[in-house]
């Protein structure tokens, strides 16, 4: 069984703002590991590396999952869009059978006349 990461034991607070440094990521671990070793966490930067291997490969997996999420969103919103037309429409048409009906009974009515 593989050792634990020692930045999973890190504070939640600190770990939040290590994952957005680690998003933000420009090529360079330094300042990063540099920045926890400040807060008093000895973390190496192949113990960082690793950790930001695992994030990325997380994020990529739930990018995934975002952008289906998206896409079923997306597919949905057009759904609604098409209802909200369809009964736009609908209510057109029940006007227009309203207002034939109306005209049919006058005139059933005159020509009884």
């Amino acid at each position: 069984m593989s050792k634990r990461s020692t930045v999973n034991n890190l504070p939640l607070d600190v770990v939040i703002e290590l994952k957005r440094r680690l998003r933000a990521y420009d090529g360079n671990y330094l300042p990063i590991t540099t920045w926890l070793n400040d807060q008093g966490y000895g973390i190496s930067k192949s113990s960082l590396g690793r950790y930001a291997k695992s994030l990325r490969e997380s994020d990529g997996k739930m990018g995934l999952d975002r952008e289906i999420m998206m896409k079923q969103g997306a597919s949905l919103a057009a759904l609604f869009e098409e209802l909200a037309i369809l009964k736009k429409r609908e209510t057109e048409i029940i006007a227009q059978i309203k207002t034939a009906s109306l005209f049919h009974k006058s005139t059933v009515r005159t020509a009884k006349k």
